[in-house]
């Protein structure tokens, strides 16, 4: 099994707007995956209203490369260093 965490923390005001799309959208299509056993969202909180977090657990490298996608190790931060 692998255990996949990421996070992210985005934009002023858009939190309403990702946390609508992970829930209606993300989630669901990911829990249709083979090989996904279970898929978890963090939402964001008042100690930090901008930061989410996904964790995901895969079967095998083969099964979280079809859920995640070929996903380098690069780090992607905004033009602005937000």
């Amino acid at each position: 099994m692998i255990i996949r965490l990421s996070r992210a923390v985005v934009f002023e005001g858009q939190a309403e707007s990702l946390d609508e799309l992970f829930v209606g959208t993300l989630l669901p299509m990911m829990r249709e995956q083979e090989g996904l056993i279970s898929a978890t969202v963090g939402l964001p909180h008042d100690g930090s209203p901008r930061e989410f977090s996904m964790i995901t657990h895969c079967r095998n490298l083969a099964n979280l490369k079809r859920v995640a996608g070929e996903v380098g190790r690069a780090r992607r931060v905004a033009s602005d260093g937000a």
